[in-house]
């Protein structure tokens, strides 16, 4: 992981950090605690120079897509997106600490954008970068393609494209282990095509395509992270979707979200 062992290390790498980044051309830091600078430097194992780029491309996105990021700032915006479980987020993590998100493409509401699914998507990230565990071990994705409208992705730009892709790959301090995508077909085959030039090859190396074999594909994950109707033994979707609502409006001081 390359963490400093000691407090003091640790310290100087923060500060370095905060020395480095340049406020006249990326704006003001949104947070200048301790806390925040470290997830960025965990994000790239204490690598100085590409936390520092990470942190510069983070503000820089922000300013880049003001129409997403209001929205991550005032999730009320975002209630319909929130109570579809479209995001399955359960409050267990893998033997090795990451967390798994199985994002239920087929469940995005049919008044919703795609910015409001990326805007709600990077909301679930903020929150999950409070807790310490994640920052270091990050997660393992699973895309459901079942029932996903090809439509809303077909009404983005090459460029609003890009710009949502460098979110994932260069902005957030996220560490990403695999994306395991199930369900998939010729919808997905679209879908991918389109996202595809804009992906890194390391990215594009961590995506395993599995169909409808979620037993044999999704071996290596825990039966008691997976909804029953993965044939596995979690909570199911809507029950882990509640608990999930009531941790947003909790950490955002916000009301309920599925009202």
């Amino acid at each position: 992981m390359n963490e400093p062992r000691g407090a003091a290390e640790r310290l100087e790498a923060i500060d370095n950090l905060h020395c480095l980044y340049d406020e006249g051309k990326y704006g003001q830091l949104i947070r200048s605690d301790d806390a925040f600078l470290l997830r960025f430097l965990r994000a790239k194992k204490f690598n100085l120079d590409k936390a520092l780029k990470c942190l510069q491309n983070y503000h820089k996105i922000r300013h880049e897509m003001p129409e997403v990021f209001a929205k991550v700032n005032h999730p009320n915006l975002l209630k319909n997106v929130i109570a579809s479980g479209v995001l399955y987020i359960g409050d267990k993590q893998l033997k090795n600490g990451a967390r798994v998100v199985i994002y239920r493409t087929g469940l995005i509401p049919s008044d919703a954008s795609i910015l409001d699914i990326m805007a709600y998507g990077i909301l679930c990230v903020e929150c999950m970068l409070e807790d310490e565990e994640y920052q270091i071990c990050g997660h393992v994705l699973i895309e459901d393609f079942n029932g996903f409208n090809i439509g809303k992705m077909t009404q983005l730009s090459p460029l609003s494209l890009k710009k949502m892709n460098s979110v994932w790959q260069d902005c957030l301090p996220v560490r990403y282990k695999l994306f395991h995508v199930i369900n998939e077909g010729t919808v997905f085959d679209i879908a991918f095509a389109l996202v595809k030039p804009f992906l890194k090859e390391k990215m594009v190396k961590r995506i395993k395509l599995h169909g409808k074999n979620y037993e044999e594909s999704l071996v290596d994950i825990d039966r008691e992270l997976l909804p029953p109707y993965m044939g596995g033994t979690g909570p199911d979707p809507t029950s882990v979707n509640s608990a999930w609502c009531e941790k947003l409006a909790s950490m955002c001081s916000i009301g309920d979200l599925l009202l």
